[in-house]
């Protein structure tokens, strides 16, 4: 280089980095393609299950040699290997490209759009404060929050009732409130 040590604490020219793609890439172990088989996570019956299948289905067994060797009858191995083939079979199928869905994503897609939502309604109430004052008209009080717990039982009145107090009629003064259902007087 130009007669400087790099220090330990500074960045290291360009010229010392190796270029490209190189440079990115972190170096990977070989794998065997079977890799995950290999793994102690399965269980080693499950292995030799699907070796014997396998067997089988290369020709090297018959199918009562391999239930004789798993230890089932015939008909259960028969079943095993049904499922085995859908299981490869699902396998090999074709996925869809990119992640998938799942339900962080779809909760992290929620909460971006509640908080997009609540801007929006706060940039619509800072417009109509701005419409109230341009027009002169009063401020409108905000709602405050909603109280919980028993609501007052509202005592129905009937309609004929209110009107007739609405026109002054005094004459129901000593009766009570409660409209006539038909069933004659109440003792």
């Amino acid at each position: 280089m130009n007669g400087i040590k790099p220090s330990p604490s500074l960045p290291v020219a360009p010229e010392a980095r190796p270029a490209g793609r190189e440079a990115e890439r972190s170096p990977r172990k070989k794998r065997s393609p079977f890799f995950k088989l290999s793994q102690e996570a399965l269980e080693a019956g499950a292995r030799r299950m699907a070796a014997v299948i396998l067997e089988v289905l290369a020709g090297v067994r018959t199918p009562t040699e391999a239930a004789g060797a798993l230890g089932v009858s015939p008909p259960r191995y028969y079943a095993l290997e049904q499922r085995a083939i859908l299981g490869l079979v699902e396998a090999c199928r074709s996925r869809k490209r990119g992640p998938g869905k799942s339900i962080t994503n779809e909760v992290e897609k929620l909460r971006s759009e509640v908080k997009r939502l609540e801007r929006e309604c706060r940039r619509t109430q800072a417009l109509l404060r701005v419409a109230h004052r341009t027009a002169n008209l009063p401020p409108v009080e905000p709602r405050g929050p909603k109280v919980s717990g028993k609501r007052r039982r509202r005592r129905p009145t009937a309609r004929a009732l209110k009107a007739a107090k609405a026109l002054g009629g005094n004459s129901l003064e000593g009766k009570s409130a409660q409209p006539d259902d038909g069933r004659g007087p109440t003792t």
